[in-house]
C-alpha cells in the first residue's frame, strides 16, 4: 500500500458521506505532493482494499475527484480561492485524473 494511503481515515460516523471524505483526503493528498503531476492514481479496487471500503465508495469518490477537476470553477493557477477551495482540489489533479484514464 502507498504510504499516502495508509494514512487515510474514514469516520462513518460523520455526516459527510464516505465517498465524499475520501474524495477531500484525495485532493488534500495530491496538495501536499503525494502523487507528482502525470503520476496515476490509485485504481478502484487497489483504493478500496487499501483503506478498507466497499468498491462502490471508491469509485464515488474518484468520479466526485474528477467532478471537481472538471467543475467550471476550477482555476489552473492551483491557489486557494477561499476556504471551500480545499474542495476543489488543486490544479494538478486534472492533468493526474487524465493520465490515470479517469
Amino acid at each position: 500500500m502507498p504510504p499516502t494511503l495508509s494514512r487515510f481515515r474514514l469516520d462513518a460516523d460523520q455526516s459527510t458521506p464516505l465517498y465524499r471524505q475520501l474524495a477531500q483526503q484525495l485532493v488534500e493528498a495530491i496538495e501536499a505532493g503525494d502523487w507528482e503531476t502525470g503520476e496515476a492514481l490509485p485504481s478502484e479496487r487497489v483504493l478500496a482494499e487499501s483503506i478498507n471500503v466497499f468498491r462502490i465508495t471508491a469509485c464515488k469518490a474518484l468520479d466526485r475527484l474528477v467532478a471537481l477537476v472538471e467543475s467550471p470553477d476550477w482555476h489552473a493557477d492551483g491557489g486557494r480561492e477561499s476556504a471551500t477551495r480545499a474542495e476543489r482540489g488543486p490544479s494538478s489533479v486534472k492533468a493526474q485524473t487524465a493520465a490515470a484514464g479517469g
